[in-house]
């Protein structure tokens, strides 16, 4: 199945904006991970998005959003993760560093002991949303 399949993102509004390769690879390079494939891709052709994929809501935020709240609220030595997303009511969806598993984490107590798994990788995290399997927190 292609992961830009029109039935999982015919909710979905994605930004008109792109960044490029040189762009992404400096923010892996900053916030020390590498984005899963398919999140690249939406990074690269159109920086972010929102709206309804299945029953849930997602905000998948653009890769200054992503380097900014890093910045902001997750750039201590101890913490593991990478928000890149919300539901748009209080939960951040993140990237686990070193690793392909997406973890939902309360956006008012950001400590990793906090988060809990919700996919094994981000292709499966989008499916898992659009079929009604998304683990929850």
């Amino acid at each position: 199945m292609d992961f830009f399949d029109k039935d999982i993102f015919k909710d979905f509004n994605f930004q008109e904006e792109q960044n490029t390769e040189s762009q992404i690879c400096r923010a892996e390079l900053e916030l020390g991970i590498k984005f899963p494939e398919e999140l690249r891709k939406i990074l690269l052709l159109y920086n972010g998005g929102s709206g309804e994929i299945g029953d849930y809501y997602l905000d998948l935020w653009s890769l200054e959003d992503i380097i900014d709240f890093y910045q902001e609220n997750m750039e201590v030595e101890e913490n593991n993760l990478v928000p890149f997303a919300s539901d748009g009511c209080g939960m951040a969806f993140a990237l686990k560093k070193g690793s392909s598993e997406i973890r939902i984490i309360p956006m008012d107590s950001l400590e990793y002991k906090y988060s809990k798994v919700c996919g094994n990788n981000f292709n499966k995290f989008v499916h898992d949303m659009y079929s009604g399997d998304l683990l929850e927190y």
